[in-house]
């Protein structure tokens, strides 16, 4: 059963970097199925700093990945980030991708505030090109919460079956 959600909560979403990885990783323990990263950490130490340190490096090296985290006070909640995609088929090109909240936060609409932080960053950058996100066919709150931000499928599927919205 979910939590009541505590509307005196202080909710923030910021950037994430290297430092952030013990909230990172209390986070992602905190999950009762980690979706996103999962098959990133599913078999490394978590408690091995050079995990962390990995971690951020891997996801950040090509300078495409923008990862934010969503807090209540200092507690991390949840996450999202950007992709840049700059290839034959997407060429200039953000993905929003890797929401994901916390069990106790989940259906208080908070994902609407991973969109909004998300377009506002492009807007911050001046970001012009295209703005995709895929979604399992299957999840049907994500294609909800897509829909009442503003995207709609496109008809098209990414490599795994997603359904692509813009």
């Amino acid at each position: 059963m979910r939590a009541s959600f505590d509307k005196s909560s202080k909710i923030t979403i910021r950037e994430l970097n290297h430092d952030d990885w013990a909230l990172y990783k209390a986070y992602y323990k905190s999950l009762s199925n980690p979706r996103h990263f999962s098959g990133y950490l599913e078999n490394k130490d978590l408690d091995d700093p050079k995990t962390g340190i990995n971690f951020f490096k891997d996801a950040f090296q090509a300078g495409n990945f923008i990862l934010f985290g969503m807090f209540d006070r200092n507690k991390m909640i949840g996450q999202t980030s950007i992709t840049f995609l700059d290839d034959k088929q997407y060429n200039n090109t953000a993905l929003l991708a890797g929401s994901e909240i916390t069990d106790d936060y989940r259906g208080q609409r908070l994902v609407d505030k991973f969109y909004e932080t998300r377009m506002n960053y492009l807007k911050r950058i001046g970001f012009d090109g295209d703005i995709i996100m895929s979604i399992h066919p299957d999840n049907a709150p994500s294609q909800k919460a897509a829909a009442r931000n503003g995207f709609i499928k496109t008809g098209a599927l990414d490599n795994q079956g997603f359904h692509i919205l813009s």
